[in-house]
């Protein structure tokens, strides 16, 4: 990680500690201790969210707000609903409309209510209660049921898709009275609770949906209503007054707001200079220091879950030699990579676990660091001592991370000839098994069993096809297990077979950063992604 990441995530640090209201004292030494490296590195994984609260007027001073919004995103808006894909910007429009029965509080680290009001398990997590909050109203003037949960459930069923984390280990849903459900899951599960934080687990409404397919699937509880959705453009929001979000939270003086799709960051960033803009997010960290001094700009980051990773397909045939996998573990320069393509804007790592995630190891037998001498030691003992070619796979956007890598492996024989794909294309490809190696991430959880959908041997994000029963088990049994020491012994052992195996090679966590004006508050860019219900700016 590069010197000056230390100072740029200082600041961050300060920004999200002094906006919470921090003693002086505490501001003081979060600057302190992320003026060194591995200090700040400790500390910005530690810090997962970048808050601006709202301002308070001064005694005889009036705040006046802007009446609208502007913010530009790298991605497209592609559907009004929140379980049909899974995107950025799906998540940043998910979060106005809608909302979950419970969110996860980066700040406490706990989860808390959204819309239920309590919940409780039973059995080490076979079943589930939720108690949902009276009187809470969607966008079309309907209150609230049970029976939505029940909707929610159905038709993310019936999609099949983006919603496996949290559908596939349900049994049954009972609904005693209108204001509590009851999941009854096939197996025990103690993170369940946090599954129903994913945004795709956000409560849609029946009668919406079925009386109108195509828009209903857009009508939530949150503080924003769609005004205008143009698939691939833009969404346009009006503030929707009888949310019970501005009952909880004080009414948001912004009145409309607008999300639009722009491919190019530069024109984002440019955007966000001449006041076009309020809030532009930034794709490509590596810029984050060029608007770090400018006046009017408030550049934001926040550490992320997502990690970068090199997988190898099991049932190609250079890959199933673990003398291979390993060979090609240790020739990859992770520190070198990260420069090249992030301009060191990152943490490089040894497992798929984030430090916020219950048994998150650090160090293993072989931590397979950058060593091309053991590389080359390691091919020479496989079957292809010569090297040999194949397909490296990835999305557009990390053609410059797949040429890295690329000119990584030549120096030990390995050819690698590069594919680019889109989004889609290394879902479906993943699927079907037809990559040999590839470049693609995952977003972690401080809950273990989220990866179940990546390392398992039936996992949905499983592309590199591996299977090892001992890891199955082991999962199974962690997700069971009501002690969370035991729990945390369970996924380290996870993390040792994942180590030996080597079909995944863990390259680094990258950081949410977005650029705004000086003058916008009330947001809150967190691991997860961006909450933006709230957001303002203050007329200057």
């Amino acid at each position: 990680m590069k010197k000056v990441l230390a100072l740029v995530l200082a600041s961050a640090m300060i920004l999200s500690v002094t906006a919470c209201g921090s003693k002086p004292a505490e501001t003081k030494a979060a600057a302190e201790a992320a003026q060194t490296e591995a200090a700040s590195t400790a500390a910005v994984i530690e810090n997962q969210v970048a808050t601006k609260e709202v301002a308070t007027a001064a005694e005889g001073e009036t705040l006046n707000y802007k009446k609208n919004i502007v913010i530009a995103h790298h991605q497209a808006p592609v559907s009004r609903g929140p379980q049909d894909t899974n995107t950025g910007m799906q998540k940043l429009l998910g979060f106005m409309i809608f909302d979950s029965l419970l969110r996860f509080d980066p700040e406490t680290k706990t989860l808390v209510g959204r819309l239920a009001e309590d919940y409780s398990q039973e059995n080490n997590g076979l079943i589930w209660t939720f108690h949902l909050k009276k009187g809470i109203k969607f966008q079309n003037g309907e209150e609230l049921t049970a029976d939505d949960c029940v909707f929610t459930f159905e038709r993310a069923k019936e999609l099949g898709k983006n919603t496996s984390a949290w559908v596939d280990c349900i049994e049954k849903i009972e609904t005693p009275d209108d204001y509590t459900v009851i999941y009854t899951l096939n197996k025990s599960n103690m993170d369940f609770a946090f599954q129903m934080t994913n945004y795709s687990a956000s409560i849609i409404n029946r009668e919406a949906c079925e009386a109108d397919p195509e828009n209903g699937i857009g009508i939530g509880t949150g503080g924003w209503m769609i005004d205008e959705f143009v698939a691939n453009d833009y969404v346009s929001f009006k503030r929707f007054d009888n949310s019970w979000v501005w009952e909880a939270e004080g009414v948001n003086p912004t009145e409309t707001m607008t999300i639009k799709y722009m491919a190019d960051q530069n024109a984002r960033m440019l955007g966000v200079q001449a006041g076009d803009l309020d809030i532009g997010c930034i794709a490509n960290n590596a810029e984050f220091y060029n608007y770090q001094a400018q006046e009017g700009l408030a550049p934001v980051v926040a550490a992320s879950w997502s990690c970068d990773y090199i997988g190898m397909n099991a049932n190609c045939e250079y890959f199933k030699d673990e003398n291979v996998r390993k060979a090609v573990a240790y020739a990859i320069n992770k520190d070198e990579a990260l420069e090249i393509i992030n301009n060191g804007f990152g943490l490089t790592c040894k497992s798929m676990w984030c430090p916020d995630t219950i048994g998150y190891k650090e160090n293993f037998e072989e931590n397979y660091e950058y060593n091309l001498e053991k590389a080359k030691e390691y091919l020479a003992k496989s079957a292809y001592p010569n090297g040999f070619s194949c397909k490296l796979t990835t999305i557009s956007s990390y053609s410059l991370y797949a040429e890295t890598v690329q000119a990584q492996l030549a120096a030990i024989g390995i050819d690698c000839q590069v594919d680019l794909t889109d989004s889609p294309g290394m879902g479906e490809g993943g699927k079907n098994g037809t990559f040999e190696m590839y470049i693609w991430n995952t977003t972690m959880s401080p809950y273990g069993d989220n990866l179940r959908k990546l390392i398992t041997s039936d996992g949905a994000s499983n592309y590199a096809h591996f299977a090892n029963e001992k890891i199955d088990q082991l999962m199974s049994d962690a997700a069971a297990e009501g002690d969370e020491a035991k729990r945390a012994e369970l996924y380290e052992q996870v993390q040792d077979e994942l180590n030996a195996d080597c079909y995944l090679v863990p390259m680094f966590f990258g950081y949410l950063s977005n650029l705004t004006r000086d003058n916008v508050e009330g947001y809150q860019f967190t691991s997860e992604g961006y909450y933006m219900y709230n957001v303002r700016a203050v007329e200057k």
